[in-house]
């Protein structure tokens, strides 16, 4: 985040690529996810009400146990996502962010 803002400074828009690969824990039983869902639902409570977007995927086409390669967040995911009763933390902890992103992380 703090790159972003750095970068934004005197400058309409912005836009940061970053390779690599994030890493995420699985404690319990897996839902329906990858590692590049997570990441932007993480990030997705991080830029809540910030007119920002991260699009996270593999560059593979697969993201762990989803038919998705990744997903899409903006600064309106989290408060969409509150209005039809979802939760962001709910879908985390359960590595169950395929269901989440796939509904609500873009604009319909």
């Amino acid at each position: 985040m703090e790159r972003v803002r750095e970068l934004r400074k005197g400058v309409s828009r912005v836009c940061l690529i970053s390779g690599g690969e994030v890493t995420v824990t699985v404690d319990q039983k897996p839902g329906v996810s990858g590692r590049n869902q997570q990441f932007a639902l993480y990030c997705a409570q991080r830029i809540e009400g910030k007119n920002l977007c991260v699009l996270s995927a593999g560059t593979d086409g697969i993201d762990g146990n989803s038919p998705a390669a990744g997903s899409v967040v903006d600064g309106s995911t989290i408060a969409r996502a509150l209005a039809r009763g979802l939760s962001a933390e709910a879908a985390l902890a359960g590595f169950d962010a395929y269901p989440f992103s796939m509904r609500w992380a873009i604009r319909s």
